[in-house]
């Protein structure tokens, strides 16, 4: 498992149910995969120096962060995010 540094969380995505809208036009990829403003995700690791390591945020806990402020990453083939500690916003 990969461990983060300098206060990064290693989070990964909730699979949402998705549904295609029907298109009758076609648009460019960027607009169709553009980000939400606001994601949810699962907290997989916590880097040794976080704030959060007092208990605040843990391992398996659901968070509310940035969208912009998510660097994906992959490992072993699995997708995964790195984010700041500023980047949460709250714990759900």
């Amino acid at each position: 498992m990969m461990t983060p540094l300098n206060k990064m969380i290693l989070v990964s995505t909730i699979q949402e149910k998705q549904e295609k809208p029907q298109q009758s036009f076609i648009l460019p990829d960027d607009v169709v995969t553009k980000r939400k403003p606001h994601e949810l995700v699962r907290v997989t690791k916590i880097a040794e120096d976080s704030k959060f390591r007092d208990g605040t945020v843990n391992v398996g806990d659901l968070i509310m962060v940035e969208s912009h402020m998510l660097t994906e990453v992959v490992y072993n083939d699995e997708k995964y995010f790195l984010i700041s500690e500023n980047g949460i916003l709250a714990k759900c």
